[in-house]
């Protein structure tokens, strides 16, 4: 299949990426300034421990949910196909951002940690979009393609990481519009998530073409999460993967509110800064991968770039100017470009065509996992020293380079 009839296909799924990411984004620059802001915070009588501990657990609320959603829904997707359960998963994403804006708006943690939840279980498009590309691109001599167009959906997942920041931070600040408010932009994400919906329902096609003849179960999810540990080589790049995202969800999670009590960055500054990262990501993406694709193979390329990462997050603590953060960024976008990316691939490859969508779904759970270990003992570690769940994630994406070192077994 030629790589534009390929990316026609993929486009109504990518547009549905990319709506996930802004939506998935879109509390990182206003969360600390929910919790930790003098002014508007939503605890105000609550000490700074207890600011920081429930904002690591709100922090968690999204990935909890994929970790039970997402191997559901991709293993539902090899059974009944991708369209119609992006089309459920959706239904259900726009529920959770409803209840997410309410509760907001009445300042209830733990009806914004509810409504992020179903957020998060819902969120299984990334899993069942990455299956799409296995089921055009499933052959071996098409692997180096396949990175291509991995990459290309990171593309999306870049410009929701800009979109997103940029939403959360303008739409959420008074100071923009006078009834801007933190719920505001959890009522936008509703909204675009049901233009996807429209999107996936009107132009997307099916791309399923031999469906297992199973029937549904309530608790298959289980059976989902382990079943991919049972091969030995996915079970290495499975444990890899885990602490790679023990490194990058410790910076995303984290690194804006080192920015905002080191350099006193407000929602909007945080939103920018993220804004410029998600640029570098895509650059990354764009020419970075091609390259790389073209001369490494994919587990030469992570266990290269972890190490790398690690580097560069070590550096981005360093600058006491803000304005060297221009700098320090570059880098450590390019990095999360390709871990990101490879640590996917690596997965879609080694399982066969008929499991891509467990498989993928598994993924997720192992990353989800990793976010919500930094969720909730991120905020404690950061209460005690800010830098420390940023050194730690640095430490973690070292023992991924570690995992990954060559053996005597062919890689993929």
């Amino acid at each position: 299949m030629q790589r534009s009839e390929t990316r026609k296909i993929l486009i109504p799924y990518a547009i549905v990426i990319l709506f996930a990411y802004i939506g998935f984004s879109l509390p990182l620059p206003i969360l600390p300034g929910m919790f930790l802001d003098p002014v508007r915070t939503i605890l105000p009588g609550a000490s700074m421990q207890t600011k920081m501990i429930l904002l690591g657990l709100v922090m968690a609320s999204f990935p909890l949910g994929q970790f039970f959603g997402s191997p559901l829904l991709g293993r539902l997707s090899d059974v009944y196909g991708r369209k119609k359960i992006v089309l459920m998963s959706l239904a259900g994403t726009m529920v959770g951002f409803l209840v997410t804006s309410l509760a907001v708006h009445l300042n209830s943690v733990w009806g914004m940690f509810a409504g992020l939840c179903l957020c998060g279980f819902c969120e299984g498009n990334v899993t069942i979009a990455q299956s799409v590309i296995a089921d055009l691109l499933g052959k071996e001599e098409q692997h180096a393609e396949k990175a291509v167009h991995f990459g290309w959906i990171n593309i999306f997942i870049s410009l929701g990481f800009i979109i997103g920041p940029l939403i959360g931070g303008q739409f959420a600040d008074p100071k923009v519009v006078s009834w801007f408010t933190f719920s505001t932009p959890f009522w936008i994400a509703a909204c675009m998530t049901l233009v996807g919906m429209s999107v996936i329902y009107l132009y997307s096609k099916e791309t399923l073409q031999v469906q297992k003849e199973e029937k549904w179960q309530l608790f298959l999810a289980n059976k989902s999460v382990w079943s991919g540990l049972k091969c030995p080589k996915l079970k290495r790049f499975y444990i890899a993967n885990f602490f790679l995202a023990l490194g990058y969800f410790a910076f995303f999670r984290f690194y804006p509110v080192f920015l905002q009590k080191q350099f006193n960055f407000s929602a909007s500054l945080l939103s920018y800064v993220m804004v410029y990262d998600s640029l570098a990501i895509a650059a990354g993406v764009i020419w970075l991968i091609p390259f790389l694709s073209k001369r490494l193979q994919p587990v030469q390329s992570l266990r290269l770039f972890s190490f790398l990462l690690s580097v560069a997050f070590i550096v981005c603590l360093i600058p006491e100017n803000p304005y060297a953060l221009l700098i320090t960024l570059i880098p450590l976008g390019l990095c999360l470009a390709v871990v990101i990316t490879y640590g996917s691939l690596l997965i879609s490859n080694a399982a066969s065509q008929q499991f891509q969508g467990q498989a993928m779904g598994t993924l997720t759970s192992v990353q989800v996992l990793a976010e919500i270990f930094t969720g909730l003992a991120g905020g404690p570690l950061a209460a005690y020293a800010m830098t420390l769940p940023l050194y730690i994630g640095a430490a973690m994406t070292l023992i991924c380079t570690g995992i990954l070192r060559p053996r005597r077994v062919k890689d993929v």
